[in-house]
């Protein structure tokens, strides 16, 4: 992230074993289930999902795919049907930080090869009552560029802290995913950050444990 280029990375796969159409393959089509943790690995850490779905000797998708594609369809759409965020409270925090001149598009007035100190933006998400939970979703505002380098969640149940997860960047959407938990409150830090941060928006949800 300290370049000057961001090239969007892809995530290419096949619903079938290969990228062409065999008929004795039908028993062989990725499972919903198997399509929706393709989804969390690829769109939830900030990729594209081109998934191939190859057409039969008619010219048409077969039923096998067509069957699996409405059933990853139907779990993505209530995994995240309800944000358990809605009613939380959410206080927000900055911890200052310096940055290197050469990290830093000078513009204006500013002078190259100075540091400069931002401010990183840290928040305590209060729900109303302790609430299971295994994901997280952080965006970014991403229409500045894509700048937080490392990010870090820490659950709470009630003043105990009961896990900590550790992640790289966010950009447009960052799904991230854990065991179940018990949780009345949880905080995010931005620990690092090329330029201002621009956290846009937090979510988070229940998913079918299975």
């Amino acid at each position: 992230m300290a370049g000057k280029l961001w090239i969007l990375s892809e995530c290419d796969v096949s619903i079938r074993p290969g990228w062409f159409w065999h008929a004795d393959e039908d028993a062989k089509v990725k499972t919903p289930e198997e399509l929706f943790q393709l989804y969390l690995k690829s769109v939830g850490r900030g990729a594209n999902l081109l998934l191939n779905v190859p057409p039969d000797s008619r010219g048409l998708i077969p039923d096998a795919d067509i069957a699996s594609l409405n059933g990853f369809k139907k779990l993505r759409d209530e995994s995240f049907s309800n944000n358990l965020l809605k009613d939380a409270s959410i206080y927000y925090q900055f911890s200052q930080a310096e940055l290197p001149g050469n990290n830093i598009q000078v513009r204006g007035n500013d002078q190259a090869g100075k540091s400069y100190s931002i401010n990183l933006q840290n928040f305590n998400v209060q729900l109303q009552q302790p609430t299971k939970m295994n994901c997280i979703i952080l965006r970014e505002a991403i229409g500045m560029g894509q700048t937080i380098r490392k990010f870090k969640i820490v659950l709470y149940k009630g003043n105990r802290s009961v896990a900590e997860i550790q992640g790289n960047t966010i950009g447009h959407k960052r799904i991230v995913t854990f065991p179940v938990e018990t949780v009345s409150s949880f905080r995010v830090f931005l620990e690092d950050a090329r330029g201002i941060d621009n956290v846009s928006g937090v979510t988070a949800y229940l998913l079918n444990a299975n």
